[in-house]
């Protein structure tokens, strides 16, 4: 993994997740990472993020699995999650009360209604905790089911 020199951000953590004798690292991914869209759910949702925000959610998930890699023998477990239609203020800005992407998901999703930011903490609380302990380089869908994955 990276050296102790290094000033840029996963070279300077490493050393003390590793000094810990164990840690766990939670990333967060997106749908776009694994989706694809028809043109007919593409026009249900003009203003889709560009390809960098997509490619950037599959870099994401790449990393996961490389922390995992080198960071098992150390006792650091890597994890990523990719939320669906979770209601922030950042997802309902154009969209007060609604997620943007709210009549996109109704059309793939299996089970109505979104999700909240307490749905993703519960997960991400599990995940950080020794309860979690044997999963490891996983991406964890939390998106009601779905169905935008290809």
């Amino acid at each position: 993994m990276p050296s102790r020199n290094s000033h840029h951000s996963p070279q300077v953590c490493w050393p003390y997740l590793t000094a810990a004798g164990g840690a766990s690292v939670v990333n967060m991914s997106s749908t776009a990472a694994v989706g694809a869209m028809s043109e007919a759910q593409q026009r249900l949702m003009p203003g889709m993020p560009g390809p960098a925000y997509w490619a950037a959610k599959a870099g994401i998930e790449a990393l996961t699995r490389y922390t995992a890699t080198q960071g098992a023998s150390h006792g650091v477990r890597a994890n990523a999650l990719r939320p669906g239609q979770i209601v922030t203020p950042m997802t309902t800005r154009t969209t007060p009360g609604h997620h943007g992407l709210e009549v996109l998901f109704t059309h793939v999703q299996l089970t109505e209604g979104p999700g909240y930011p307490e749905d993703v903490a519960n997960l991400v609380y599990f995940l950080a905790s020794n309860e979690s302990r044997f999963i490891n380089g996983q991406v964890i869908d939390i998106d009601c089911g779905s169905a935008l994955k290809v």
